[in-house]
């Protein structure tokens, strides 16, 4: 083989490394606001704390990001590449002594 050949070949097989690497973006089932979509879209892991006892958007999107192989919460190694989408629910919180 020609080393020309042989150099873009592992090229390419470096290219499709690096885009399996930084692979971004899962789909979301729901977008009650339709500002988390763009989040979604650039994202490769994902941090979620949803209330428990219902189903928030939070609990959607972490089921999202499972299901579309993202790593999730504990299960993220961060390095340079990674991108999260953070979202805590804020259903039940109290701020400020109010509920």
């Amino acid at each position: 083989m020609k080393p020309a050949l042989v150099s873009v070949k592992n090229f390419i097989n470096k290219l499709k490394i690096m885009y399996i690497k930084i692979k971004k973006g899962f789909i979301l089932s729901i977008d009650k606001t339709g500002k988390d979509r763009g989040k979604a879209k650039y994202a490769n892991a994902f941090i979620g704390f949803g209330v428990s006892r219902r189903r928030s958007s939070t609990g959607i999107y972490l089921q999202d990001a499972i299901n579309a192989g993202l790593p999730v919460n504990d299960e993220i190694i961060p390095d340079s590449e990674t991108v999260v989408f953070v979202s805590v629910a804020s259903e039940g919180i109290q701020c400020m002594g109010k509920p």
